[in-house]
């Protein structure tokens, strides 16, 4: 039937039957399922499929101190607003003080229920340096949501605005940050080291932990661990060409893990985070940011990428979605040859929350040729298995598995 096979895959099919009938004469009492399909070659090719190695293990708070080296470059966008890295480095190691002055420290979780802003990212960055792991909390999600995720993960107290304070769950002891900031005011803005935190921050401890839609049952927190953050920065900055003149957009929700991404993607070459208003969620608003603030790098969503008209983001070098199915149609749109000749790279992103964001990104992806979801990023490996654990042969579906250095400690 060549109207419906070429000869390599019938081949493959007549090799694979003979396989099976060696192994069950060989051994009449084999279960046919464990009868072997493939040949020692087909497996060490399936078997082997892995990113570069991973870079060496550190923490996110070293990530953050290296951004902040150059303090007068402008750290975030916000409204019309320039924070410098070093204005932010310092307020928020004056904060992150006076949480290690409260007891606060490493595996210790503190809530940041914080609507996108300049004040998000500090809440972030002094968590981060006092050794605790933060726990995003959309504070526009419903009460009994918000309070399970604090019951769960044991904050040992949150951060949000006066604006939130008094709409949120009491299960925690709620710091105004407004409040926390001006009470820091005369602790000392130097960098935070181990020297000063409860006991050293290590690559092992929490960095954050984020909570999973609650799709299959109620929200499971998941424990993300410093290494694996450290390394899928170090991925993106070099996957995506970044560097300090990039500018990055910040338009996910801080309960979603792209907003962990926009940060790595920010801080990593210490670049300018441009943070998108709470109030814009697509179309002609996110266009105009887009436009007026110049931004080069940006994760968006395929349906909120959609709603946006693309003509005129020339500045937009690289734009990067996952979360959805990504069509045929959305790179086409997209992936066009911008005024000065260069394409613009579009990037296809996949992985749970459990491998740290993403475990697969594509290489940047052409118009009219397949939209695939990559290999492994560096210090990851995939496998595509049948229900016993085996290789599944090219072109037969199985189930994804990752392993490596982004795979997160577990649910708390």
């Amino acid at each position: 039937a060549t109207d419906l096979f070429d000869r390599a895959t019938v081949v493959s099919f007549a090799e694979r039957f003979v396989r099976v009938l060696g192994a069950v004469v060989a051994d009449p009492a084999v279960v046919v399922g464990d009868a072997p399909w493939l040949s020692s070659g087909e497996l060490s090719v399936l078997s082997s499929v892995a990113g570069v190695g991973a870079v060496p293990s550190g923490t996110l708070a070293d990530v953050l101190s290296a951004a902040a080296v150059d303090a007068d470059r402008v750290a975030v966008r916000f409204e019309g607003r320039s924070v410098s890295y070093g204005e932010l480095d310092a307020v928020s190691s004056r904060l992150a003080r006076l949480l290690i002055a409260e007891g606060v420290g490493p595996e210790d979780r503190v809530a940041v229920a914080v609507p996108r802003s300049v004040e998000s990212v500090v809440a972030l960055w002094a968590v981060v340096k006092s050794g605790a792991a933060f726990v995003p909390v959309d504070p526009s999600y419903p009460v009994g949501r918000i309070a399970h995720m604090l019951s769960d993960s044991g904050a040992v107290l949150g951060l949000t605005t006066g604006g939130f304070a008094g709409g949120l769950p009491g299960d925690v002891s709620w710091w105004v940050l407004e409040d926390a900031v001006e009470r820091s005011a005369g602790l000392s803005s130097a960098v935070v080291g181990d020297e000063d935190r409860r006991v050293p921050l290590r690559a092992e401890h929490a960095a954050y932990v984020i909570y999973t839609s609650g799709t299959t049952g109620l929200p499971k927190g998941v424990v993300v661990a410093h290494a694996g953050v450290v390394n899928f920065c170090a991925e993106q900055v070099d996957r995506y060409g970044l560097s300090a003149s990039a500018r990055v957009l910040h338009f996910a929700s801080p309960s979603f893990d792209a907003s962990v991404l926009e940060l790595l993607m920010a801080v990593g070459a210490g670049s300018t985070m441009v943070v998108a208003p709470s109030s814009v969620y697509g179309g002609v608003e996110l266009g105009e940011l887009l436009r007026a603030e110049s931004v080069s790098h940006a994760f968006v969503t395929p349906g909120a990428l959609g709603s946006v008209d693309p003509a005129g983001l020339d500045a937009l070098r690289v734009v990067v979605t996952g979360g959805e199915a990504c069509s045929r149609e959305l790179v086409a749109r997209w992936a066009v040859v911008l005024p000065d000749g260069s394409r613009r790279a579009f990037f296809n992103a996949y992985g749970p929350t459990e491998s740290t964001v993403a475990s697969n990104i594509s290489d940047a992806l052409v118009p009219g040729e397949p939209v695939v979801m990559g290999g492994p990023v560096r210090g990851m490996r995939v496998y595509v298995l049948d229900g016993r654990l085996r290789p599944v042969p090219v072109g037969v579906a199985g189930e994804l598995y990752v392993s490596g250095v982004q795979v997160a400690r577990g649910y708390l």
